[in-house]
């Protein structure tokens, strides 16, 4: 998986988790707690596994290759914008269950 797939994965991942929030608010009908965090749930799991198959394949050419650093920045800030992404899902889930009643 290339950098510019990834970048769009993590785009898809992001919008989706936006549209959780968007349509439990915008939805006239009261959902409950579920099905956000059921959402949330399986979100954060598909950005852990699109994660662990970006690092894989990076970590595999960079030991094939040796490139310079200034090729690096786009993966170096494609592996941050996942961790903040991650960490803001898992804070929202964290938040769904403290909060639950």
């Amino acid at each position: 998986m290339n950098t510019k797939k990834s970048l769009i994965a993590l785009i898809i991942i992001d919008l989706l988790f936006f549209s959780t929030y968007f349509i439990y608010l915008m939805f006239p009908i009261y959902l409950g707690y579920y099905p956000i965090g059921i959402a949330q749930i399986l979100l954060l799991i598909i950005c852990l596994v699109f994660f662990g198959i970006y690092g894989k394949c990076v970590f595999k050419r960079a030991e094939s290759k040796k490139d310079k650093l200034v090729q690096y920045v786009p993966i170096i800030l494609l592996i941050v914008g996942y961790l903040i992404s991650m960490c803001i899902i898992a804070i929202s889930i964290f938040w769904w269950v403290a909060f639950m009643p």
